[in-house]
């Protein structure tokens, strides 16, 4: 049976998971992923390592050194939204101790899944995800997890997670080395369910939300596909929770968008490098060094999108930017 666990937050459910399965001492988790996540794991003082960005298995067995064990968990996250095959999934679950799939920058599903492939399907509607309610997860697991409902400590613990979630974005955009044990001085992971108040009407309200975002992003995705040339574009798969360009400078890219008043991201920073994992990330370090983020969600409007991959395109016949190399 599948059982459907909904929380304030999505590292919620990670933290009571991640105590229900004492048995695993090791984790192997994508060296892309949010970092909040790795940090949950030192705050947890559960040992990990880091495996390089892809689908490919040969990385995920090479991180646990080339012998999968029981005692070992293996995060999946879906890139940017992209699915990980059922036939990878099924072999990742049935050689390892435990398997999450991290789904939370793909559209949440309201209904459990028939046949649920791992121990736990998690999705998010907090802030910058594809439905954006700025709280609440939806997950689906084998065995039921219980969480508590309100802490008294609640506002205190999201103002210590945008603390420390700011804290490393800022040492990335300088350059500064992170200190992990940074995450141990304060408790700081909201592990309550009280911000989702009447189940049905959260799942609805989800359901509302994405009954009018799919539709809008692809709209944009439309215009985009239409003004910027296709080798500036990095894959069409990954584009539902944000519009990637594949370039080889972005920040020429970023710059030249902000001095027209317009905007785009960058993100993916390679946590292996940051958290000081051995292995080779060169994937990790491409994504890093050459993706920019076009914004697709509904604050985003249709002109908004044109000037965009306008200026995108100008700054390519200017040879400003150009594609970047070949992803290995």
């Amino acid at each position: 049976m599948t059982h459907r666990i909904l929380a304030n937050r999505a590292l919620g459910i990670l933290s009571h998971f991640f105590d229900l399965r004492s048995d695993i001492t090791t984790w192997l988790i994508p060296s892309n992923i949010c970092f909040s996540v790795p940090f949950l794991l030192i705050s947890k003082n559960i040992h990990f390592e880091m495996f390089d960005f892809g689908f490919e298995l040969e990385s995920i067995f090479h991180a646990a050194g080339g012998n999968p064990k029981k005692t070992t968990g293996v995060i999946l996250v879906n890139h940017y939204g992209m699915l990980w095959e059922q036939d990878t999934i099924k072999q990742v679950n049935d050689s390892f101790g435990a398997l999450i799939i991290d789904a939370c920058l793909s559209a949440p599903e309201i209904s459990p899944p028939s046949n649920l492939t791992g121990d736990l399907l998690l999705f998010s509607t907090g802030k910058g995800k594809i439905v954006e309610l700025g709280f609440g997860a939806i997950a689906y697991t084998q065995n039921p997890i219980v969480l508590q409902k309100e802490s008294n400590d609640c506002e205190p613990l999201q103002k210590r997670y945008e603390w420390l979630d700011d804290y490393w974005k800022e040492r990335l955009k300088s350059g500064a080395n992170l200190d992990p044990k940074i995450c141990l001085e304060i408790p700081w992971v909201d592990l309550g369910t009280h911000k989702i108040g009447n189940p049905k009407t959260y799942l609805s309200q989800v359901s509302s939300t994405l009954e009018k975002e799919l539709p809008h992003r692809k709209l944009i995705n439309d215009v985009y596909d239409t003004l910027i040339s296709k080798d500036l574009i990095w894959n069409s798969k990954s584009n539902l929770w944000r519009y990637h360009l594949w370039i080889d400078n972005p920040e020429e890219a970023i710059s030249g968008l902000f001095e027209k008043n317009l905007f785009a991201s960058r993100h993916y920073a390679n946590a292996a490098m940051r958290f000081k994992k051995s292995g080779k990330f060169q994937k990790s370090i491409l994504i890093e060094n050459h993706i920019v983020n076009l914004f697709n969600s509904r604050q985003i409007d249709l002109d908004f999108a044109e000037k965009c991959a306008k200026t995108v395109e100008s700054l390519r016949k200017l040879g400003k930017i150009k594609p970047g190399p070949p992803l290995i």
